[in-house]
């Protein structure tokens, strides 16, 4: 749902509901992520290996621009804040 489905929204409880959203997506990147480095203490064959690494990567680049959302929304915030 966008504000442009529900214009009776504030757009304050749409940013508010964008953080709690970014911040939950960025939970299951760090979980995801922490499951598949449990898996490099197995002896794995090296394509797995290789594998595992570049899903890691994928997830950590994820998070990076999850955290940048989430700054960007939390400034957002603490500027209405501010006022």
């Amino acid at each position: 749902m966008t504000n442009y489905t529900n214009p009776n929204l504030t757009q304050r409880e749409i940013v508010e509901t964008s953080l709690l959203a970014i911040e939950a997506m960025q939970a299951k990147v760090v979980e995801t992520a922490d499951a598949a480095n449990a898996h490099t203490a197995d002896a794995l064959d090296y394509v797995t290996a290789q594998i595992i690494a570049q899903h890691v990567s994928i997830l950590t680049g994820s998070n990076i621009q999850l955290e940048q959302e989430r700054a960007r929304l939390f400034g957002i915030i603490a500027a209405w804040d501010a006022d």
